[in-house]
């Protein structure tokens, strides 16, 4: 029953402003509000590649196939990374990323470099620095083949004739998701440009499906890591130009001119 999905699939943290330009969380929110199933495309396929890089999993299989076991699948992903992220911290996340890396979606894969991202920002509120524990995260081999699975998922989102190396029935990136991934690298501090270009190949095009805080969260990550994209500088100016009457925040707008600034 689609109505009785989690709504909680993609959580994503509308920010607020410091005097360094550094981005906090202040509340969790859905990248979109349609559930689920409207942020994976080509749910009703379902990957076959269900076992992982260390030949665990979470013990499901594809008899039913179709379109309700890869949500099944990718849900219950996403759960063991939300769980891991609040239990264990963002080694627990990469751990689980790991084990179900060959048949995570773009949701999934998106959903986890978030939380690793937010658990540094965590980690810097109660006292570490999280510059030293972004490295010590990155140091680990599980987070570049996250970062690597999803530039693959953006490409094939980008160019859907192209499979990528898990196939290209685990599901693309979303759009949306590309706000996310941004607004993850900076705060990690990682400017991965063949990432990034590809992400604001994925965005641009489709910032009206975006919401607000999605639409400054991108704008302002690129801004933060210094990578110029005319494009989507161009597309975020004539998205927030189109605006209706207060959609977007004054909180976004700071946030834009912020970023348009730097």
């Amino acid at each position: 029953d689609v109505g009785s999905w989690s709504r909680e699939v993609v959580v994503f943290s509308e920010p607020n402003i410091q005097s360094e330009g550094l981005l906090y969380p202040v509340r969790e929110q859905m990248a979109r509000g349609d559930g689920y199933a409207g942020m994976i495309p080509h749910a009703d396929k379902v990957s076959h590649h269900f076992r992982s890089p260390s030949g665990g999993g979470l013990g499901l299989d594809s008899s039913d196939g179709g379109f309700a076991a890869g949500l099944r699948i990718h849900k219950a992903i996403n759960r063991r990374l939300t769980d891991a992220a609040t239990k264990g911290g963002a080694h627990a996340v990469l751990s689980v990323t790991w084990t179900e890396l060959s048949r995570m979606n773009g949701v999934n894969l998106a959903t986890a470099l978030h939380r690793i991202a937010k658990h540094c920002v965590d980690c810097g509120d109660m006292g570490a620095s999280p510059s030293d524990v972004a490295k010590e995260v990155q140091s680990v081999p599980a987070f570049g083949a996250l970062i690597s699975a999803l530039e693959q998922r953006a490409r094939t989102a980008v160019q859907p004739q192209e499979t990528d190396h898990y196939g290209s029935d685990d599901g693309p990136l979303p759009a949306q998701c590309a706000s996310i991934v941004a607004w993850s690298l900076a705060t990690l501090g990682i400017r991965n440009n063949p990432l990034l270009d590809v992400l604001a190949l994925l965005a641009y095009p489709r910032l009206d499906e975006f919401k607000p805080f999605e639409v400054t969260n991108l704008l302002w990550a690129f801004a933060k890591l210094g990578t110029p994209c005319p494009d989507l500088y161009r597309s975020v100016s004539q998205r927030i130009k189109m605006r209706h009457k207060g959609e977007f925040k004054a909180q976004c707008l700071s946030l834009a001119v912020w970023s348009f600034a730097t």
